[in-house]
């Protein structure tokens, strides 16, 4: 296992195994992107753009390596399994399409990879070996490159029609005086790379080779000249999001993963939208977003739409542009607090003009992107420090550190680094109350992280949002009407679209659940979180929502029955069972009991929801369920999947059209 990840060797985090795919020059197709995201469902379904425009797939169940390298080899996204983790090469997402390019890069990127692969010696090259090729835009370089190839003339400004005609290598960002043609550069970088390994010694990057840039420079049979790729790489500024005009009268769309995240699903729906409008190439760009290119101006509003239906951010303008964490607590052993609540929260407070904003729940700063004046938050043993431009301050809870940059990072705030501010909790405690002073002299804004969250105030346009990406990826064809909202609802419930595949339900179920509901039935609940899932406003009839597993009878005859108590519960529905709606979402045992007394001649209620969720009986139960149509009408979902979510979230859908 590795905390430099592949296809093949995964690094197991708290949330699981996790693996990067490597795409050179960050081109994937349509199709294969569709492959990785039929692997990556085989985990938690949680997908990561990288600052090596590569893809990760988090929360893989370890047994399911083998699986997930098929799917990606058949794909087209495995080319060669001994080179998996050395296909790092990054380039402009745009390729020699923006208006300051010299050159075309595309195919360069492709002949280096195919010669690498085909190369068994360059399977051996360090893994984090950061190699670029740039079309003299500066978009396809990074500060601390090892290689890069740039055009020969790469001076900044206005390119206008000029092509460069041949490569010049840089060598830990100096200058190298080897040139070679346009048409075969990736042999020089090729060239550089095999000598690379014939001195490396042990380093992992040319900064390590003992004698430094010019030691391999010597080798190679050039001469080190100026430090030149600092000046050559475009500012963060410079990124293109949303609409971007190409040289060639075309158009580009750029779309950001809000802390370089997006799902499985998600990505689904972006592949059968950007498929129906005749797209068949995406790139993934090292600064964590998405862009098609080569687009006809017709075709720029659909796309965005397609990336802002799939929640990625196309407005320059937004705070999320800028605004990145680490993987925060849940997925990393490290983690000591949820930073990435926190770095959400502030996207709603910053604004476009501010400094770059980083959140680490730990003194490594992982994914802290290499730019100058990030303003950067890490959660340490003893306190929360915000590092910014003009200095450092210390705070108690993630809380006041969050509070103190206020309405957006632009600056160090009023009189630079500032006392250490305390509060009643750990580092990781948000909830703490803070006392202290600002540098201003103010009093420290403190308490909950609930006054950063105001961004989602308007609920009605999360929910429908939620809702069309749901019917955008989920396979509802099946349902119609009252059915397929209790269906979408189950969905919004749990985060899972494939739910959809599992469900079954009787022909009239969601008649007689309805007809149940309006006419005032009881509904009676295997639990009380699947009680007070149930929203009372949405009830038509102010149903009486009935769960027995607190009463002292049940108790007794749990013991009596010889079975637990929420089975022996079932027990005190009998008197007002019939024609009532009953929900089963946590317990096998109470669905196993309701239909053995079915069975005997019990009153039949109206419907039953059986989704109880469990790795003992539950999908059985459920199967015995479905298999007694004529006892009830029901609904289930097959499998170990369901629970108290689900459960009232089917009940709510029933009970009103709302949404």
């Amino acid at each position: 296992m590795s905390r430099c990840p592949g296809v093949l060797d995964w690094h197991i985090a708290d949330d699981g195994g996790l693996a990067r795919v490597r795409l050179p020059g960050g081109i994937v197709t349509v199709a294969q992107l569709r492959a990785f995201v039929a692997a990556a469902g085989l985990g938690s379904g949680i997908v990561e753009l990288t600052s090596r425009a590569s893809l990760q797939a988090r929360g893989l169940p370890i047994g399911e390596q083998a699986r997930f390298a098929q799917l990606l080899e058949q794909g087209g996204l495995l080319p060669s399994r001994r080179h998996d983790r050395v296909r790092n090469l990054l380039q402009s997402p745009l390729a020699g399409r923006h208006p300051r390019a010299l050159a075309a890069t595309d195919e360069l990127v492709r002949r280096f990879d195919r010669a690498l692969c085909a190369d068994p010696a360059l399977a051996e090259l360090p893994h984090r070996l950061v190699v670029c090729v740039d079309d003299g835009s500066g978009l396809g370089l990074r500060s601390d490159a090892d290689l890069a190839l740039v055009p020969r003339h790469s001076e900044r400004g206005e390119a206008g029609d000029r092509q460069a005609d041949a490569f010049e290598l840089l060598v830990g960002g100096f200058r190298s005086g080897l040139v070679a043609a346009a048409t075969e550069a990736e042999r020089l970088l090729l060239d550089a790379l095999r000598v690379f390994l014939t001195i490396a010694d042990g380093a992992r990057n040319v900064g390590e080779l003992a004698g430094g840039p010019a030691a391999l420079v010597a080798a190679l049979g050039g001469e080190l000249g100026e430090r030149l790729l600092p000046a050559l790489v475009a500012p963060a500024g410079e990124r293109p999001l949303g609409r971007f005009a190409q040289r060639d009268g075309r158009a580009a769309v750029f779309a950001l993963a809000p802390l370089g995240r997006t799902d499985a699903g998600a990505l689904a729906a972006l592949c059968d939208a950007l498929e129906a409008a005749g797209v068949g190439e995406l790139r993934v760009t090292p600064w964590r977003s998405l862009g098609v290119v080569d687009l006809a101006e017709a075709d720029v509003e659909r796309a965005l739409a397609a990336f802002e239906a799939a929640g990625f951010v196309t407005d320059p303008e937004s705070g999320w542009v800028g605004l990145s964490a680490c993987a925060g607590l849940g997925a990393c052993g490290r983690a000591r607090a949820d930073v990435r609540v926190a770095a959400a929260a502030r996207a709603g407070a910053r604004t476009a003009g501010d400094l770059p904003e980083h959140w680490a729940a730990c003194e490594r700063r992982c994914g802290e992107p290499d730019l100058a004046g990030v303003v950067s938050v890490a959660v340490l043993d003893s306190a929360v420090v915000v590092d910014t431009p003009a200095g450092r301050r210390e705070f108690g809870t993630v809380a006041a550190a969050a509070a103190a940059l206020g309405g957006g990072s632009s600056g160090a705030g009023p009189g630079g680094p500032g006392p250490r501010e305390t509060g009643n909790g750990g580092p990781g405690d948000s909830g703490a109350r803070e006392s202290g002073a600002s540098p201003g002299g103010e009093p420290a804004r403190g308490g909950a992280l609930a006054p950063d969250l105001d961004y989602i105030r308007d609920g009605r346009e999360i929910y429908r949002r939620s809702f069309a990406l749901i019917r955008a990826e989920a396979r509802l064809d099946r349902f119609s009407g009252a059915l397929e909202r209790c269906v979408v609802r189950m969905i919004h419930a749990c985060g899972m679209v494939d739910l959809a595949d599992d469900v079954e339900a009787s022909p009239h179920f969601a008649e007689a659940a309805v007809a149940a509901l309006e006419g005032g039935a009881p509904i009676f609940c295997d639990t009380q979180m699947v009680a007070s899932g149930i929203t009372r406003r949405r009830l038509p009839a102010d149903n009486d929502v009935v769960c027995t597993l607190s009463d002292p009878r049940s108790a007794h005859l749990a013991r009596e029955l010889g079975t637990t108590r929420t089975a022996a519960s079932v027990e005190l529905w009998k008197d007002r069972l019939d024609g009532a709606l009953v929900v089963v979402g946590n317990a096998p045992t109470a669905l196993f009991h309701l239909l053995a007394r079915l069975e005997q001649g019990w009153p039949r209620p109206a419907a039953v929801i059986g989704v109880p969720v469990g790795f003992i009986g539950a999908a059985e139960s459920k199967r015995a369920l479905a298999a007694r149509h004529h006892l009830c009408e029901y609904l289930v979902v097959h499998g170990r999947r369901g629970g108290s979510a689900i459960a009232a979230a089917a009940v709510n859908a029933l009970a009103s059209p709302e949404e």
